[in-house]
């Protein structure tokens, strides 16, 4: 059966790619939502659901710490129901993404909820401030055997086809919600999917694939890719080399 995930996105970065995954269409069994403690989040569509976070505490103790995480908690506790596993998606320069990343990892644990997060790390161009509290937390969560992943924007965001400043947050959003729809893809098949997985085709299915009118699927729109003069995109290389 395809796997129930909660996938929250925290902070300003983590709630707009998650918005960019539900507009994607998200994946089987995922169920979308997004937090932040600023005012934008009142901005976010109806259709998504969004939930506003105190501001994060400066110090992880005393009652502004004991009131974050109570909401964070109350939140989580009413949005995941049967959730077989909790997905985050944020960026770690931020105080919001960096506090409450943390809290939503140690909800999981504590309840024994399989849990990962997605994290960006800050760009070239960003304060050091803001790389010190990226890196510091990375280091945090993992010393405490967080599972976490993270996408280096320094390192690899002047790769990006739009180089400018002005475009390096939304291409940072994007890289987000791309990594974390292909991260989840494999919990959500359907179990005649997963079936196959490892196995070739059977004559049956080559007949079918070998025929005139197979759709390009993820093809569309893209040109074929050649090899030593090959055309090696999929519906054609079927195609051309199945015997019907």
């Amino acid at each position: 059966m395809t796997a129930d995930i909660l996938l929250l996105g925290i902070g300003t970065a983590g709630s707009r790619a998650a918005y960019y995954i539900y507009q994607r269409g998200g994946l089987p069994g995922l169920r979308i939502m997004a937090a932040d403690s600023g005012d934008e989040i009142n901005e976010t569509p109806s259709t998504l659901t969004a939930a506003h976070l105190p501001l994060p505490p400066k110090v992880p103790a005393g009652e502004a710490a004991r009131t974050a995480n109570d909401t964070l908690n109350g939140i989580l506790e009413a949005e995941r129901k049967n959730a077989q596993m909790l997905f985050i998606v944020t960026c770690l320069g931020g105080a919001t993404g960096a506090y409450y990343t943390q809290a939503a990892l140690l909800y999981a644990t504590l309840h024994n909820l399989p849990a990962a997060a997605l994290v960006a790390m800050p760009h070239d161009f960003d304060s050091e401030e803001c790389k010190w509290t990226a890196q510091s937390t990375l280091d945090t969560l993992r010393a405490q055997h967080f599972k976490v992943l993270s996408l280096d924007c320094q390192t690899f965001g002047t790769l990006f086809p739009d180089a400018s400043r002005e475009a390096a947050y939304s291409q940072a959003v994007r890289w987000i919600a791309e990594t974390t729809l292909g991260y989840l893809k494999l919990f959500s098949l359907q179990e005649n999917s997963r079936s196959g997985i490892g196995k070739g085709p059977t004559d049956k299915q080559r007949t079918r694939l070998g025929s005139d009118s197979l759709p390009r699927g993820i093809f569309t729109g893209v040109p074929a890719t050649f090899y030593n003069g090959e055309n090696l995109d999929l519906p054609t290389y079927w195609r051309q080399h199945t015997k019907q």
